[in-house]
């Protein structure tokens, strides 16, 4: 027979392991905020992006909920990802086609097809599907210049518009210890206008707003205004490589249309070059620096 003292320890024990398997076992469990997540990065990797935009989606309020905040912040850029994605490759052939064709009717629809045959117009192949860029139609031209020279209407107003800056910024020779000459002061204004309907009710609205740069030719750059400023979270950095104004608008404290507004002012000068072509020297064409810079692609 059992002793009674031992029998006790035996159900203590028993007792301490049921308590701790349901623990153990819960340690192991996915939230469902993490399984949506996984499965929207599955279809991410395969370029499924309509479903994995739906998921990202989806997973997104559950992993703020279970308080998650790194893989929510991931979650959340990754979304904005598929977003750009989908935004700026939408078109399919048959659409692509469609403008191509109504773009340039004078064009054969041999050379037509073969612009999308050859594959040298932007696309990405996402959702089992070609994709192609959605200003595919218009950079045709710009990458063909006999088929540009065919649209007379434009090709008068790039010879008027070129024109006019020439005789804009035309000058005299300077001395060679003056490359900068004839200052322009140009004022810019940049404005985004959203209805309040068009955005969410809450959560925060980031923009980065592209300003001028101090450069050799280009000086007093200046930030005139920013309407309304209480969305400024990081000023921009006039003097650096690139300006960036940063800006963050909380949703749920906006009542009526988004409206800002960045008015800004630099000067440019006309700029002069003393070429020696003594100095100028011959390439290497099969340098492979050469090679790198000089190769046709995208645009």
């Amino acid at each position: 027979m059992v002793k009674t003292s031992k029998l006790w320890k035996i159900v203590a024990l028993l007792a301490v392991i049921a308590l701790l398997v349901p623990f153990v076992g819960g340690c192991g469990q996915q939230s469902k905020g993490q399984a949506l997540y996984e499965q929207a990065q599955q279809c991410d990797t395969e370029k499924m992006y309509t479903k994995a935009a739906k998921a990202y989606k989806e997973a997104l309020p559950l992993l703020e909920k279970e308080r998650k905040k790194a893989e929510a912040t991931k979650c959340r850029m990754a979304l904005q990802r598929m977003q750009l994605f989908t935004m700026t490759y939408p078109l399919l052939v048959a659409e692509v086609k469609k403008q191509i064709a109504e773009k340039y009717p004078h064009v054969s629809q041999a050379e037509r097809d073969r612009w999308i045959s050859s594959g040298e117009i932007e696309h990405m192949t996402w959702d089992g599907k070609v994709h192609y860029f959605d200003q595919a139609a218009d950079n045709i031209s710009f990458r063909h210049m006999d088929v540009m020279r065919q649209n007379v209407e434009k090709c008068i107003f790039y010879k008027d518009f070129v024109t006019n800056i020439n005789e804009t910024l035309a000058a005299p020779n300077t001395p060679p210890w003056q490359p900068y000459s004839r200052p322009n002061i140009y004022v810019g204004t940049a404005n985004v206008n959203i209805p309040r309907a068009e955005l969410p009710k809450d959560g925060t609205f980031k923009l980065w707003w592209p300003l001028p740069v101090v450069t050799g030719p280009q000086d007093s750059v200046t930030l005139l205004s920013v309407t309304p400023d209480k969305y400024v979270k990081q000023p921009a950095s006039l003097d650096e490589d690139i300006s960036l104004a940063y800006m963050e608008v909380p949703l749920e404290q906006l009542t009526g249309d988004l409206d800002i507004t960045v008015k800004f002012q630099f000067t440019h000068y006309t700029e002069h070059y003393q070429v020696d072509p003594n100095n100028v020297g011959t390439y290497d064409k099969s340098d492979p620096v050469y090679k790198k810079y000089t190769r046709s692609y995208g645009n």
